[in-house]
């Protein structure tokens, strides 16, 4: 794999805000005023960081799925161009649907990433 460290790097937080995203639109709908209008902005934002990582790491992007990564920018695209028409079910249900696969995608090269960025990788976090 010809990765250079910054590209690593990216891919990394990349993968760190989808699997935010992912988190995050799984959590049940809460009943107090605004949650769900902080969940879709959370969602919407660990997106836009993810495309942008995905977008600076440059050949390293090569390595992952290109369909799913031009899905991940048409959703961003989406996001950041008719933000007023986003229908937060749909929003969470598609990031609960197809960023697992590209997160899949990625944590197959997560090993190898962190050996080229130069980082420790974290411990995996404890269950509930």
């Amino acid at each position: 794999m010809n990765i250079e460290r910054k590209e690593a790097r990216h891919l990394l937080d990349a993968l760190t805000h989808l699997r935010k995203a992912v988190a995050i639109a799984q959590i049940a709908t809460r009943s107090e005023p605004g949650a769900d209008d902080m969940r879709q902005l959370a969602i919407e934002r660990c997106i836009e960081i993810a495309d942008e990582a995905f977008q600076r790491s440059g050949s390293a992007a090569e390595q992952i799925d290109h369909e799913l990564q031009l899905h991940l920018s048409s959703l961003r695209h989406f996001i950041s161009r008719d933000y007023n028409q986003v229908n937060p079910e749909i929003l969470r249900r598609t990031v609960a649907r197809d960023v697992p696969r590209l997160v899949e995608k990625i944590e197959s090269l997560e090993g190898q990433l962190y050996e080229i960025a130069e980082l420790e990788k974290p411990p995996a976090p404890e269950a509930p």
